[in-house]
Formats: structure tokens, sequence, C-alpha cells
């Protein structure tokens, strides 16, 4: 809100200056409007399960036409993630591990919420495509990596018991589509190969 505030503040300024000096110029370029991806810019947190919870944070690029999408994996010590975070999970490079970019969108969308409820709705279909960066995770709680039929594999200790984890590298190109409903930002996808039917896979909120 600030860098916005202080933006307009600078444009009336430069109004007032140009008005003075016998008006403005008529042919300035009109101003920038924000892309159709760029309302999903953030940092947003999955629900906890059990000790594990996962922050997307999410930059536009491209005018908003697409996003740059970057991931931190945090298992605490305590259940209903409290304590101590014990591992935390970040992609090396190549970064961003994760580009989207803006296909369509579609109105009066069918979408199927994690409740069971399906809602008509507005939806930006997209197509994610990975970096092949590979997670590595990093605290007091961390054994590993450890390769596993062929797999890496992290150990993670917590108060109670310890969890082992797999993991691949983030690659291939999957589609999909974004809403953004009742506060949440839900990552949809689609049934079979429809364009105007869904349903949630994951739900987070700022």
């Amino acid at each position: 809100m600030k860098r916005h505030t202080i933006k307009f503040l600078c444009t009336g300024l430069a109004v007032l200056v140009l008005s003075a000096c016998g008006g403005g110029d008529s042919d300035a370029p009109p101003p920038t409007v924000a892309g159709p991806l760029a309302k999903y810019e953030g940092i947003w947190k999955d629900g906890c399960l059990s000790n594990n919870r996962e922050t997307t944070t999410i930059s536009s690029s491209n005018n908003g036409a697409a996003l740059a999408v970057t991931f931190k994996d945090e298992f605490f010590d305590k259940t209903g993630c409290t304590c101590a975070v014990v591992a935390t999970g970040t992609y090396g490079p190549p970064q961003p591990p994760m580009t989207v970019s803006y296909k369509e969108t579609v109105a009066n969308a069918s979408v199927k919420l994690l409740t069971g409820q399906t809602i008509q709705a507005t939806v930006d279909r997209i197509s994610a495509v990975g970096s092949g960066a590979s997670m590595t995770y990093a605290g007091t709680g961390v054994t590993g990596p450890t390769i596993v039929g062929g797999k890496q594999t992290w150990r993670i200790a917590y108060s109670g018991g310890n969890i082992t984890v797999q993991v691949e590298p983030l690659s291939g190109t999957i589609d999909g589509a974004l809403l953004l409903h009742n506060g949440a930002l839900l990552t949809l996808t689609p049934v079979g190969n429809s364009t105007t039917s869904y349903v949630v896979e994951t739900q987070a909120f700022r």
C-alpha cells in the first residue's frame, strides 16, 4: 500500500507542476494495468498437518501475466505446528523452482471445494512448469540425505516421533487453475480434460 500511495502522490505532484507551466503532455502513456495473475502475489500458508506446514511465496512477473513460485516446508517439534522448527526444506537452484503462465480466464467454472460443496466461480487457467530443482532440509532434527532405492530421502525427528521424507526434483508441466475464494488461494485440478470443471487440490491463506 505504501508503494502505491507514494506513486500516486508523485503522479499528482507531476500534474501540479505541469499545470503551473501551462498544461500537461496529452500524449502521456496510460497507467499500467495489473495483469490477471498479479492478484495472487503474496505469502501463503497451508493449514498445519500434524507437525508440518508449507509456505508458498508468489511474485508476479511479465506485468502480471506470469508468476514465480517458491516453497518452504517446515517441521515443528510439537503437533499443531508449535514450539521450535526442527527442519526447514527449501529448493535449490535453478530458481525459481516453479513458474506459472496465464492461459485464460474462465467464467462460471464448476469448482468442487474441499468441503464437498460445488460452486460456480471465475477461475484463471494456468500452466505450471518445474525448474528441476530439488528440496534439501536443514535443522536440528534432520538426518540425511540418504539414497534409498535410487531416491533421495531425509529423516526428520521431532518430539514423540520421526518421519522419512522422499524428495524428487520438481519438474514437468502441469495445467490447472487458480482461484481466490473467501480469502483463500485455491489451486485447482481439472476434471479430466475439462476447462470448465475443477476440484480443489490445495488451500492456503495469507
